[in-house]
This record gives structure tokens, sequence and C-alpha cells, in this order.
């Protein structure tokens, strides 16, 4: 029985772990997204 709550709360850790962790690197890339598409526009813009 503890065994398997321990397994559960483990298996658990590393799903919240991995969700967290893809959440983050998600709103990274939406953050430097946002920061480079103004800058490529800009850049675009000039080079018309």
């Amino acid at each position: 029985m503890l065994d398997r709550d321990l397994v559960g709360t483990r298996i658990l850790s590393i799903v919240f772990f991995t969700s967290h962790s893809s959440m983050q690197t998600l709103l990274l890339r939406n953050l430097l997204y946002l920061a480079l598409h103004p800058a490529a526009l800009i850049m675009s813009k000039n080079n018309k």
C-alpha cells in the first residue's frame, strides 16, 4: 500500500515537473517570439 502511494506520488511529481518545464519553455518561446517579431517587422520595413 505504501509502495503504491509512493509510486503514485513519484509519477505525479514527474508528470507535474515535465508539464511545468514544458509550460516554461512555451512561455520563453512566446516571449522570444514577441521580442523578436517586432524587430523582424522593423528590419523588413527598413529593407523595403
